[in-house]
């Protein structure tokens, strides 16, 4: 029990970063926002942990990105609050120093890649613009071919259908 509760303390941490200086936004008398505010960000951040899906775990992974948004607000609200207690600029030229090697490194390695991880060929361009011209109906695919996809991961960028399954 310990070990999960450590992995999930560090999955909290790591996530939110410098963003856990929110923390320091909690007030005693609990007004109706910050409440609802604190619930979607324990959620946000519960969800992954509850529903792990087959196939990939992307598609839960995906509600972190509300709580970060809003402990990133709430974390603006926080260093107002202590901006008595944070009166020397070093602490803030500290944080912003803290904070810029992981969004650079995100930005840059995950974001910005020299090649993109998937690609939409012409022929899919094609083959959707037919689909769409068409009226309302089934669409038969080829099931998701893992060998295939796994195959294709060392010549980016991989076509759409062979990116990842959804099942």
């Amino acid at each position: 029990m310990f070990g999960y509760l450590a992995v999930f303390g560090i999955f909290v941490i790591g996530n939110l970063g410098t963003r856990i200086v929110a923390l320091f936004s909690l007030e005693k008398d609990k007004h109706f926002l910050t409440v609802f505010l604190w619930t979607v960000v324990v959620m946000g951040l519960a969800a992954p942990m509850l529903f792990v899906q087959k196939g990939t775990a992307w598609n839960t992974i995906q509600f972190v990105y509300y709580s970060l948004f809003i402990t990133g607000i709430m974390s603006g609200v926080a260093v107002v609050k202590l901006k008595k207690l944070l009166a020397n600029p070093l602490i803030y030229i500290i944080v912003v120093v803290v904070t810029l090697p992981t969004t650079w490194s995100t930005l840059y390695y995950h974001y910005l890649p020299s090649r993109p991880p998937a690609k939409i060929s012409p022929y899919e361009v094609e083959a959707l613009t037919f689909l769409h011209d068409q009226s309302l109906g089934t669409v038969l695919t080829l099931p998701f071919d893992r060998q295939m996809a796994d195959a294709a991961i060392d010549y980016p960028p991989r076509p759409l259908y062979l990116y990842e399954s959804t099942a």
